[in-house]
């Protein structure tokens, strides 16, 4: 039952009539206060043990002094507010049915209320509808997106109660003054002042200081102006001091009596807040309160168990003195002769001597992921795709990077050090394991840096100080966005993180997911270096155990990230190794004949290469890159190639990338490699080896980059046939052919190879005329087919997309405006008899004819028939150079002069063009 202390009680009793009313209106409240709140059942106590507990600390706060200056009728008032203040918590569903959508929804207090009950609620769904997952799961206990609860309240879910009740919760210290001015709402309304003879003005005053409980103190000091014309004595109430008493004794009330450890372990809490609430309450005892009122100083002593309780038992008091001092400012400005018994909150959760003991099990600093988790899922996804593989990368990426900044600080030391990174997919316990011997995380680390996406510790204070001489870094940073967090959770959805920084004693664990923002973090003792564990789902179990054998362009083996030598990196699934790396790239290290070193002033080591495997990456600081905005590059200077392979150690994050590390935004040097890659390519041009040539030779013409296994075309314009010359050759390449002086040339088309044939076509004397091969293997030709082999080989005005060259044909031009193809087969079988070439055409659809003299000889020579060679023409070449800077013809200038036919005889080449042979020599075949 309610029990005032005597300490109260006798003042009230000093005032026979309101010592009465209070004790009639605790008779009528003292049922309604031990009953249920039934949207509130995962909730700390706010029934009759909090209002008895209210009444005692208010005995406390208020001194024997002051409490003797104080009225018995502000004592009654203030004892009213205290049994009122939580009353709206305690409404039940016919109640709140009346409020939301009955006869109350339109209700509300002028000068205090800006909205009606009904406003409140459409205003409370629109809020609570753009709810983040992580804020619907602390408050409703999954992530679910709220749905307007039904108005019949009859058969409410345990969701749906909670939806009401934190609307309710928001608004009760509203509701109670509404209820004391007003009625207690339900099936039948009570007055609850009725036959108690209380005014309407003191109800009103009763009803303001429990609503100020939940409103800032200054808000009520403008109401209290406009209908009471004074602040401190409304009605000769002392307003300002009680409402001060009220809302620091509410503060106060907290502890292992208001939050039961039997009653909280009897219930299954759904709501991650009133979980919390639970049990920072359970690290207080109110039995342990020490009143000093000589140095007006209330002593707490708590005593959490870990982190989080520890950060909510110091926030809670920290917000106590700051209430404390705010009600001491307003009494002093309203009242001279009021005071309270304590002035200040001591503690030893507060104080820097006592809290060393709680070091020694958790950190006293609060740890939490700093950014919105919803933002943080949105990321994920344009990140990452959601391919669990990266987020294997980022992982690796930290664990090496922890591993050199280790191995810096061991070599300072004159320690040896061997830096490893072991993982481990364990598919009975269904965990990803990631394990470091690097230097580990502090405090300091985790908290500001590891939690905290968008934060690289690469680019903080302490770790510049620690790796950058001269503005220059000492090792790698490869992270450069602090986004890795994200990415483990890309593998699962939660994460245990065990740590140890290498100047540390102890380290740290604690779990981390999108779901919880708030981290537990505790001290460990472990080695030094990094432990992650993910829990893993079905899905991405069976992804890890998968082997999807082709991997296509842009993808990369969850296995296949890590190509530097050091640290060693090696992967497990069940403890058996998998994934051995066989390709390693190069880090700053010689030894890696295959690829060429470019000079470059923004990284510590660039190399790169056509790979001759399959497959064509890029590697920054040995971590795969799947992707480049571009296939190919140096259009604009001459001659179109493919993007190389190449192989940068970044030690200061020069390299453009996106954000999520997987493409390269930027040709990294781009000026000076396209200079090296056409060097390669008149180095690979003068030194082919045409006494062991193949078919491919013919087939497919040159290709400097074959070793990249892509064929180098653009669109169907080969660029890279082959033309020859009097016992020479080049390839018809525009800058080629414009230095070569020819105007004309001859384009021979043929089904089955036979080298002998074309060989002796090559070194015909009586060909004066540049003759270029093109190879088919279709059995039988029509009209599509020579059409296909005329647009692929000849340079036309509209297939250029950069519009530097044309080509008009001399021969054969007889296929523009056909429209009936059937009729065109008939021409053709007709035309490309034997002896056809002899002849002058004369047929509607030939633009042009010419006597074919040079094709004469060709076809004496070899006997040639339309079975091997269907097609023999001769076109006109027309060049026109359109280009600011060709770069390319610069370097044929240079290395080859005027003159760029290339002799057969490896001899007369060398002594042709020497310099190219001197300085072009890496790149030679």
């Amino acid at each position: 039952m309610i029990t005032i202390p005597k300490k109260l009680l006798k003042r009230l009793e000093s005032d026979s009539a309101w010592d009465s009313y209070v004790k009639a209106l605790a008779i009528k409240l003292d049922n309604i206060l031990n009953g249920q709140p039934v949207f509130f059942r995962e909730y700390t106590f706010h029934g009759v043990k909090h209002v008895n507990r209210l009444l005692e600390l208010i005995g406390r706060l208020i001194p024997t002094a002051t409490l003797k200056k104080l009225t018995g009728k502000d004592i009654g008032i203030l004892i009213s507010s205290v049994l009122l203040h939580d009353i709206g918590m305690f409404i039940q569903n016919e109640g709140l049915q009346k409020l939301i959508y009955g006869k109350y929804n339109g209700t509300k207090t002028d000068d205090l209320d800006k909205m009606t009950w009904k406003e409140l609620w459409e205003e409370y769904l629109d809020t609570v509808d753009r709810y983040s997952s992580q804020r619907l799961i602390e408050i409703f206990g999954t992530s679910e997106p709220i749905k307007a609860p039904p108005e019949d309240m009859s058969n409410l879910t345990d969701r749906e109660y909670m939806v009401y009740g934190e609307f309710l919760r928001r608004q009760h210290h509203r509701l109670a003054h509404e209820i004391t001015t007003g009625v207690f709402m339900g099936s039948n309304d009570v007055n609850l002042f009725e036959d108690i003879g209380i005014d309407k003005q003191e109800r009103d005053l009763i009803g303001l200081i429990a609503r100020s409980h939940g409103i800032e103190l200054r808000e009520t000091e403008a109401y209290l102006r406009k209908n009471y014309a004074s602040v401190d004595k409304p009605n000769n109430v002392s307003v300002m001091f009680l409402m001060c008493v009220l809302r620091l004794a509410d503060y106060l009330d907290a502890g292992e009596q208001r939050a039961p450890k039997e009653n909280h372990d009897l219930q299954n809490q759904k709501s991650s807040i009133s979980y919390r609430e639970w049990r920072w309450n359970q690290a207080i005892k109110y039995d342990n309160f020490s009143w000093n009122n000589e140095k007006e100083c209330l002593e707490i002593s708590a005593y959490p168990e870990d982190n989080i309780i520890f950060i909510k038992v110091k926030s809670w008091l920290e917000a106590l003195q700051a209430e404390l001092d705010t009600c001491w400012a307003v009494i002093s400005e309203n009242y001279k002769n009021l005071k309270l018994s304590i002035h200040r909150i001591e503690s030893n959760v507060t104080n820097p001597d006592s809290m060393q003991s709680f070091q020694k099990d958790f950190s006293t600093k609060e740890a939490k992921l700093k950014v919105n988790t919803d933002i943080l899922k949105l990321l994920i996804q344009p990140l990452y795709g959601n391919d669990p593989s990266y987020g294997v990368r980022e992982l690796i990426q930290n664990a090496v990077d922890s591993c050199r900044e280790r191995k810096e600080i061991e070599n300072r030391r004159g320690n040896a050090y061997e830096g490893k990174v072991h993982i481990n997919i364990d598919t009975e316990n269904k965990t990803f394991t990631i394990t470091d011997n690097g230097i580990g995380m502090n405090e300091n680390v985790i908290l500001n840096y590891y939690l905290t996406a968008g934060s690289s510790y690469r680019y903080s204070e302490n770790w510049m100080k620690d790796f950058i001489v001269d503005k220059k870094a000492k090792i790698n940073r490869t992270g450069k966005f602090g986004v890795g967090v994200l990415s483990t959770f890309l593998i699962g959805e939660k994460a245990q993180v065990q740590t140890r920084h290498i100047d540390d004693s102890r380290g740290y664990e604690f779990s981390m997911s999108l779901e919880e923002s708030e981290i537990n973090l505790m001290r460990a003792d472990r080695e030094t270096g990094t432990t992650i564990t993910i829990g893993l789902s079905d899905k991405n179990i069976e992804f890890f155990k998968d082997d999807r054998g082709i991997v296509y362009f842009g993808e990369v083996e969850w296995g296949d990230w890590y190509h530097f030598t050091e640290p060693e990196v090696k992967y497990f699934i069940n403890g058996n190794e998998v994934y051995k790396i066989k390709v390693f790239v190069p880090d700053c290290k010689d030894g890696y004949d295959d690829w060429f070193a470019l000079d470059s002033p923004d990284y510590k080591s660039y190399r790169w290469q056509y790979r001759k495997y399959f497959g064509e990456y890029r590697y920054c600081n040995g971590i795969t890159i799947p992707k480049v905005y571009v296939s190919s590059f140096g259009a604009e200077c001459g001659l179109s190639v493919p993007i190389p392979s190449f192989s940068i150690v970044d030690y200061d994050c020069n390299l453009e990338i996106n954000l999520a590390r997987s493409e390269i935004l930027e040709i990294p040097d781009k000026s000076n490699l396209i200079m090296e890659i056409y060097k390669l390519y008149i180095a690979k041009l003068i030194s082919l080896d045409w006494e062991n040539t193949t078919e491919d030779l013919f087939t497919k013409g040159f290709d400097p980059f074959a070793e990249s296994g892509y064929i180098y075309d653009i669109g169907k314009i080969k660029e890279n046939s082959f033309i020859f010359l009097n016992h020479s050759y080049t390839v018809f390449q525009p800058a080629l052919i414009s230095k070569s002086g020819i105007n004309e040339a001859m384009f021979v088309w043929y089904k089955e190879f036979h080298s002998h044939l074309l060989f002796d076509l090559i070194t015909l004397s009586k060909i004066n005329m540049p003759v270029c091969f093109a190879y088919t293997k279709n059995k039988r030709e029509n009209w599509d087919t020579y059409n296909s082999i005329i647009k692929e080989h000849v340079f036309d005005h509209s297939m250029s997309y950069r519009g530097i060259y044309n080509a008009d044909l001399i021969f054969n031009n007889f296929w523009s405006d056909v429209k009936d193809s059937e009729m065109i087969e008939q021409e053709l079988d007709y035309y490309f008899r034997p002896g056809y070439y002899k002849k002058t055409i004369e047929h509607p659809y030939c633009r042009y004819s010419t006597s074919p003299s040079q094709c004469e000889a060709i076809i004496e020579k070899l006997n040639a028939t339309p079975d091997i060679f269907p097609i023999i023409a001769e076109y006109a070449i027309k060049f026109e150079n359109k280009l600011e800077n060709n770069l390319f013809l610069k370097l044929i200038d240079e290395y080859l002069g005027d003159d760029i036919w290339i002799p057969f005889d490896m001899e007369e080449r060398k002594k042709k063009f020497p310099k190219a042979f001197k300085e072009l020599k890496k790149y030679m075949l």
